[in-house]
């Protein structure tokens, strides 16, 4: 006992110091895992900051040299420490083995009483077990006799209540399919009167854009019509202006002519003038000489002599002074008058350029507005034949849906009359299986009454068995049945959910492609209006420019004729004043020669002074 004991513990110690060395050296192996990993996450943090991951490596690997080099030392260190070591632990293996005989040895013996102490326990169990198995069978025979009239009649009533539930359930299919079949048939007829409205409305769009067509063509032929009338009315305008120009051209020539058949006519009657003035001069002047003649003689030394030659060479120069006044006055008339034809013609040619720039720009924008409305409806009518095109897809599209949605109602209703006379049929055929059943558990009864006593436990064993099992097939096709009313219940739910998910997109689509076209009829009318009113606004523009320019016409003509007449009458005026001083001139000749041949010497000279100054004087 006192060596098992020493053996005991020497085994225990030499583990114990096994133990010892080997956490050491996991301790030791732990930290320097914990040393290179923490190195080797500083290096590459380093690393990572100043960049490069070759120096990281190169790091790593000097760090590894570096810790295989302590290790190689630390062994060195140990070796001694090693070979004890290894002594220790073959001495403490042989303990060990040792102390595994004995306690398998003591395992063993433990093991043999534990199984004999077992079996008492077991022989003394199946007694007890028996015993209750006994007192069991007896109370489950009892029960099976008290419950087998129970069961029977549980059977029949609810035989009867599956036969009634299967009638309702036959019925309630018979009404729903009348209920699916009347839906069907109102969803039809509301989608033939969706697909007859949207061909009403189909055929009332073409309609109305065959009459906008119409409409276009009409105010595009108004408005060319009214295009040529405006440039007919140009045309007439400019031939009225020509046949003006031409009418003040003539009346210029006709002024031009009458002016020059005047200022001939002034000048014959100036010449004949003249050549009367000077026939006149030289009669006095040779009458004048004679006398003077005769008068120096006696007046040799009168200053009166000086007197009247100072005067007569006053009055030749005063008439010099005349003469070139008034040739002065006609060369300053001839210019005055080419200057205002000059200043006519540049006018009326500027004028005459102006309203060809303003027709042309007229007619610029008559052309460039017709082009605007002819590229505008063309994009309407392209805007239109697409919109066609998208509504009539549409159609198609909604036609098609309905087509699909229509078979896929009628093959899931041809589903689930399927799926209804199968589930008959099957209901039909476990009653049947049922009834047969019923008809042989009661001829099994009869039997086991009429059996011995030591078959009528083998027989309620069956006849359990057998009703659980028919407990649970019945309770499996009520569950069956349960899972298909659902299934039939959810599929009849989301065809009902379908059909009114597609009568309401049906419904919103109709809405909507009405709610487009009246948007449609409206913005067409609008623009219709609006360009009947931009063209009768532009109408009344250019009506009242060319009215106004007509009136400024008219009153610019109207004071050219006032400014022509009061010219001619200015010249009309000069003529009359130019042949008034004429006669003037000639009754003076007559006067003066009458004076001379009737008067004396004394009134002579004044008589000759007068003469002078009224023949070369001018107002």
């Amino acid at each position: 006992m006192t060596e098992h004991t020493d053996s005991t513990e020497h085994d225990a110690l030499a583990s114990v110091n096994a133990d010892f060395v080997n956490s050491l050296l996991n301790v030791k192996r732990e930290r320097d895992k914990a040393i290179s990993n923490e190195v080797r996450s500083q290096v590459q943090n380093e690393c990572k900051a100043f960049g490069g991951e070759e120096l990281a490596k190169q790091k790593w690997d000097d760090a590894a040299k570096m810790i295989a080099f302590q290790r190689a030392k630390e062994k060195e260190g140990t070796e001694n420490s090693e070979s004890k070591r290894n002594k220790l632990q073959q001495e403490q293996k042989r303990l060990k083995d040792d102390w595994m005989r004995e306690e398998t040895e003591k395992k063993r013996q433990l093991e043999e009483l534990r199984q004999v102490e077992k079996n008492k326990a077991k022989e003394e169990a199946d007694k007890l077990i028996s015993l209750e198995m006994q007192k069991r069978i007896e109370t489950e025979m009892a029960k099976q006799q008290e419950t087998k009239d129970v069961f029977a009649k549980e059977q029949e009533r609810r035989l009867q209540e599956e036969a009634k539930q299967a009638a309702e359930e036959q019925k309630r299919l018979e009404k729903q399919k009348e209920v699916e079949r009347e839906k069907l048939k109102h969803l039809e007829q509301e989608m033939e009167r969706a697909e007859h409205e949207q061909k009403r409305k189909l055929e009332e769009q073409k309609k109305q854009e065959e009459d906008w067509v119409q409409f276009a063509q009409e105010m595009k032929q108004k408005q060319e019509e009214k295009t040529r009338e405006e440039a007919e009315k140009q045309r007439q305008w400019q031939r009225d202006k020509h046949k003006e120009n031409e009418e003040i051209s003539q009346f210029v020539e006709r002024r031009k002519a009458l002016e020059s058949q005047r200022r001939k006519m002034f000048d014959e009657e100036r010449g004949k003038t003249s050549e009367e003035a000077r026939l006149l001069e030289s009669g006095v002047r040779q009458q004048f000489l004679a006398k003077q003649e005769k008068v120096i003689t006696e007046l040799l030394q009168n200053d009166l002599v000086k007197d009247e030659v100072r005067k007569r060479e006053e009055a030749e120069i005063k008439r010099k002074e005349c003469e070139e006044r008034r040739q002065e006055d006609d060369r300053r008339k001839l210019e005055l008058e080419k200057q205002l034809m000059a200043v006519e013609k540049e006018k009326r040619e500027k004028e005459q350029r102006t309203k060809e720039e303003e027709w042309k720009k007229y007619l610029d924008q008559l052309k460039q507005k017709e082009d605007e409305k002819v590229q505008r409806d063309t994009e309407q009518q392209k805007r239109m034949a697409e919109q066609r095109k998208e509504d009539e897809q549409k159609a198609a599209e909604m036609a098609e849906t309905q087509r699909r949605a229509r078979e896929q109602r009628r093959k899931e209703e041809h589903e689930a009359m399927k799926t209804a006379e199968r589930r008959r049929l099957e209901q039909e055929q476990k009653r049947k299986e049922l009834e047969q059943e019923r008809e042989e558990s009661k001829k099994r009864v009869l039997l086991q009454d009429q059996e011995k006593r030591e078959q009528e436990r083998a027989k309620q064993e069956l006849a359990m068995r057998k009703q659980e099992q028919e407990e649970r097939l019945r309770e499996a096709n009520k569950e069956k049945q349960e899972q298909e009313a659902r299934k039939l219940l959810e599929v009849q739910r989301k065809r009902l959910e379908q059909s009114e998910t597609q009568a309401a997109v049906n419904e919103a689509e109709l809405l909507e492609q009405k709610s487009r076209k009246d948007e449609r009829s409206k913005e067409a009318i609008d623009s219709g209006k609006m360009l009947l009113e931009e063209t009768r606004r532009l109408e009344e523009k250019f009506r009242e420019e060319a009215e106004r320019k007509k009136r400024e016409h008219v009153e610019m003509q109207k004071k050219e004729l006032l400014a022509m007449k009061e010219a001619e009458n200015e010249l009309m005026r000069r003529a009359q004043a130019l042949k008034k001083q004429s006669s003037f001139h000639n009754d003076q000749k007559a006067s003066s020669s009458a004076g001379t041949d009737n008067g004396g010497d004394r009134s002579r000279g004044e008589r000759k002074k007068g003469f002078f100054a009224s023949l070369f004087g001018r107002k």
